[in-house]
């Protein structure tokens, strides 16, 4: 799990590190694992405690590729600014 803020969700968009433009706004982050089975009960959970709390758009990847184009931004975020 992470939490990105607006600023490093702006920073995402303005270097163009990933493959799509994100809402700049805070984005948490949470990759699940285990069974097919557990995987679809952890979303499906995760998804209404989003709902009930005006979680804003909640995505999940479907198969591998949209997976890495999800956590593009995650796994990007630190590297900005850095040198």
């Amino acid at each position: 799990m992470e939490l990105l803020d607006d600023n490093q969700m702006r920073t995402i968009n303005i270097v163009k590190s990933t493959n799509r433009s994100w809402a700049e706004q805070p984005t948490l982050f949470i990759k699940f694992a285990g069974t097919k089975a557990a995987v679809r009960e952890a979303i499906d959970i995760v998804g209404k405690i989003a709902k009930k709390n005006n979680g804003g758009k909640f995505e999940f990847a479907k198969n591998a590729k949209e997976q890495r184009d999800l956590w593009s931004a995650r796994k990007v975020s630190p590297t900005i600014g850095d040198s």
